[in-house]
């Protein structure tokens, strides 16, 4: 996988300069190598086979349909051809493959980015349901948990809180299981998640924002279900990684990230403005992103969870590199 966006352009323009190569080569050895009879269906069939390949493919047999004449007015015997521009043997095939990339690649993209839910029958199997009974024989016959870790459990199932993680289990493949039974609710309120290394801190991050989904249990926010309806949910989170999660080329998060929250005009300036001076960020409001500091930068990640004003707000390790006048100014 690429490590940066650069990178990931890089690749995929070499592979489409490739395919671009490639084509012509095996445009101009049918038109040299083929009978003059065939030529015409040897094209049509380095077309349609590569083309399931590359939508650059598509692109450039459009772009030599345009510059030919010939290939639009003939039908490849000599003769003038009825057929109309937007037939499958002239523009209509680069078209019908490019509508079917974009629903190939778009598809997957809005599924991965907004997480619809996977099927139960294409989920993978495991023993959490068994580890679980196993537990919960533990906890009957030792009373491993408190009184009020039981009683929290119990009442985040009947609360209406902003946050409600319930009953959420995480087992990884292997058989690690990093999370069990995991149950808390926070409602205005500053809720500090604490424990060692490993112990489980940034898995809950993670299913809570959406990005690993939950082995067994589920988590509300604002009532909504980030398992089942993750746009939704994510509607009234905010989230502040632990690592600058900022686009190295753009100077414009606060604006574009509004935008995608849902704000416009000048409730949108007025959230940007409003933010920028919170973070005392309005004097680097022109610089990229890889020349800020590394406290603005976590400044910055902390500005872009706040837009819309969510009222559930996760901040994973925000103080790393901040100053302590700063973190307590925040």
């Amino acid at each position: 996988m690429a490590k940066s966006p650069i990178v990931a352009f890089a690749i995929t323009g070499g592979y489409n300069a490739l395919m671009s190569l490639l084509y012509g080569s095996a445009y101009i050895l049918a038109m040299a190598y083929t009978q003059p009879a065939h030529s015409e269906v040897a094209l049509q069939v380095v077309h349609y086979t590569l083309s399931l390949l590359s939508p650059i493919v598509s692109v450039v047999r459009a772009a030599i349909l345009s510059v030919n004449l010939f290939s639009i007015l003939c039908d490849g015997h000599g003769n003038f051809s009825s057929a109309s521009p937007l037939s499958m043997s002239k523009f209509g095939g680069p078209i019908v493959y490019l509508v079917g990339w974009i629903v190939f690649l778009f598809n997957p993209l809005l599924w991965l980015e907004y997480g619809e839910p996977v099927p139960s029958w294409l989920r993978r199997k495991d023993n959490t349901e068994a580890f679980h009974s196993d537990l919960e024989g533990l906890v009957a016959h030792t009373g491993m948990f408190g009184a009020e870790v039981r009683a929290e459990a119990g009442r985040v199932h009947h609360s209406r809180d902003a946050l409600r993680v319930l009953e959420v289990s995480k087992k990884f493949p292997g058989g690690f299981i990093a999370l069990n039974d995991l149950s808390f609710g926070v409602h205005n309120e500053t809720f500090a998640l604490l424990g060692p290394n490993s112990a489980g801190k940034t898995t809950t991050f993670n299913m809570i924002r959406g990005d690993i989904r939950p082995s067994r249990g589920d988590i509300e926010v604002c009532g909504e279900s980030i398992v089942h309806d993750q746009a939704d949910a994510r509607l009234g989170l905010g989230v502040t990684p632990q690592f600058t999660a900022a686009d190295s080329q753009l100077t414009e998060h606060l604006v574009i990230c509004g935008s995608l929250k849902g704000l416009h005009g000048k409730e949108l300036k007025r959230n940007v403005d409003l933010l920028m001076e919170a973070t005392a960020l309005t004097q680097y409001a022109d610089r990229f992103a890889t020349k800020l500091s590394g406290g603005n930068g976590r400044k910055l990640s902390l500005a872009l969870s706040l837009p819309g004003n969510p009222r559930v707000i996760l901040i994973d390790k925000y103080s790393t590199g901040v100053y302590a006048a700063t973190k307590r100014a925040m």
